[in-house]
């Protein structure tokens, strides 16, 4: 009995949903995998990254064991879309070292070069995951466990180091090794994490989203980089701006909500030197330094740290780059010499500098979709995680790289699924009409319906 029990539970068990979740946690086994490696005394070289590689192919063999059940056209569609995707990107990338030879110096250097990008936890890879999940309840369901676990391992295996040494340890602009009061990318962690946790507050009422939130924004603000908290100022209006044209929030709520928002800026502009005064001295006694306060306090919080130069690089490369760009990472070489990671720091002027007036078509593109799934979106359920997912990618105007970022192709993956459930909604709607409608009917079903 017990066994037949077993069997039973196993074949509940979404193959999809447990695939995208080891997708998503591939970092924490990465990780434990590597202490493993280490433990064992494998040098650092090839096989050390194939057993990591293979590691990552882990959530294929479930993915492919959902797919082969389903027998869904509309999830076929899907994995076909991706590969259309996938192919494309190896196009561009084989194009652009035929056109531009001197790129292969930057397709080929660890770790900015293309081995991220096609590796199977490479960020592409997230349209295919998420592109398959047709459920956005189950798909929510998903991101919020994942949530727990890599709050886990922010806080265990990344932030509890940091914290018995006292610094950060990163690449600096110049690739040097360098001891720093903060790290961007766990501050873009947390922010997005923080994102899933409080969307998820507010929807259940459930304290402990609320406290895990609290303790996001209290690790990112005072271990991250600017990016986060501006980002995180930028989530908090944007969510302001979707929710209050929802026609099921009543009109008191929204009052009360505006008026709530003013009286707690007008709070924190009144009171923000004592605030600040207090949180500082109480962060400095417990031993933790915020990067970001201090700015705060001195006034250099919205002061240049490199990005301005970056961007005018790429900006005059663009004007000089002819109608296609220069190809992918084509903005690299104009780069490296301010930053060693070479990227623009900015998604659309990555885009516009590698593929020109094509790239300015979809950096077009992207703006006005994204507008329509967050405000004129009907289902609320496709049109809060293309939310969560949008903001956590917002990032990319400040930092990093679309080829390294996942939340931008989950974003554009969950857009896509939305469309495809319309185009099925209208479908049905059809076939029910012509079902219906007389001119359709013969004699016998006429009289019946009649």
């Amino acid at each position: 009995m017990k066994e037949d029990h077993f069997k039973i539970t196993l074949r509940r068990i979404d193959m999809k949903s447990l695939a995208l979740f080891l997708w998503l946690t591939t970092r924490l086994y990465l990780a434990a995998v590597r202490f493993v490696l280490v433990r064992l005394g494998v040098p650092e070289g090839m096989m050390k990254e194939t057993v990591l590689t293979v590691v990552t192919c882990v959530p294929y063999v479930f993915l492919a064991l959902g797919l082969s059940r389903e027998k869904d056209k509309g999830q076929e569609n899907s994995v076909a879309v991706f590969l259309l995707l996938f192919l494309s990107t190896v196009l561009a990338f084989l194009l652009s070292l035929g056109l531009n030879p001197a790129l292969s110096t930057f397709y080929f250097r660890d770790p900015y070069g293309i081995y991220p990008v096609f590796r199977p936890d490479g960020a592409i890879y997230g349209f295919l995951f998420f592109a398959v999940m047709d459920d956005p309840k189950e798909l929510k369901k998903v991101l919020v466990h994942a949530a727990y676990v890599l709050l886990f391992f922010q806080l265990v295996v990344v932030f509890l180091p940091v914290l018995r040494r006292g610094y950060w340890i990163d690449i600096a602009p110049n690739g040097e090794e360098d001891r720093m009061r903060y790290s961007l990318s766990f501050g873009y962690d947390l922010l997005l994490l923080m994102i899933i946790f409080i969307t998820e507050g507010v929807k259940t009422k459930k304290l402990r989203f609320f406290i895990l939130s609290i303790l996001c924004i209290a690790l990112f603000a005072t271990n991250g980089g600017r990016g986060a908290v501006v980002m995180f100022v930028v989530f908090l209006v944007l969510w302001l701006l979707i929710s209050i044209p929802d026609q099921t929030i009543a009109s008191y709520k929204k009052i009360l909500l505006l008026g709530g928002l003013s009286v707690a800026a007008a709070g924190i502009l009144l009171f923000w030197k004592d605030l600040t005064d207090g949180l500082l001295s109480t962060l400095k006694s417990l031993n933790l330094n915020s990067r970001n306060l201090d700015m705060i306090l001195r006034g250099t919080f919205s002061s240049s740290n490199g990005r301005s130069m970056i961007w005018g690089n790429v900006i005059e490369a663009i004007k000089n780059g002819g109608l296609f760009g220069y190809g992918m990472f084509g903005e690299r070489p104009f780069v490296v010499s301010i930053h060693v990671a070479g990227y623009s720091h900015n998604l659309f002027l990555e885009l516009i500098s590698g593929f020109g007036i094509i790239g300015l078509l979809i950096s077009l593109y992207i703006i006005v979709d994204s507008v329509r799934m967050l405000f004129f979106s009907k289902d609320k359920e496709w049109k809060m995680l293309f939310f969560i997912l949008f903001a956590g990618s917002l990032k990319l105007l400040l930092s990093f790289s679309i080829w390294y970022d996942w939340e931008i192709w989950a974003a554009v993956a969950v857009a896509y699924q939305y469309k495809r459930s319309l185009r099925v909604k209208r479908a049905g709607l059809a076939c029910r009409e012509r079902i219906h409608d007389p001119r359709f009917l013969g004699p016998a079903e006429e009289g019946a319906n009649g």
